[in-house]
């Protein structure tokens, strides 16, 4: 069960972690993708806070079970 967790936990950040360069650089390679999908402010603000919050709980998860 707690594979399950950390493999959940490395995929979200890899996701959050992508769009994040998306949207900051604009790479070519992300072009045109759902990564760079224009989105404003306010909606990257609360992308941000939700997605740090089940980082946070699932990596608390994790962590209490190993």
């Amino acid at each position: 069960m707690n594979t399950v967790y950390i493999v959940i936990g490395a995929v979200g950040f890899i996701i959050y972690f992508l769009r994040t360069i998306a949207l900051l650089f604009k790479p070519v390679w992300l072009q045109n993708t759902f990564f760079s999908k224009e989105i404003s402010k306010r909606e990257i603000i609360y992308y941000h806070i939700i997605m740090m919050a089940i980082m946070i709980f699932i990596t608390t998860k994790a962590i209490s079970r190993l």
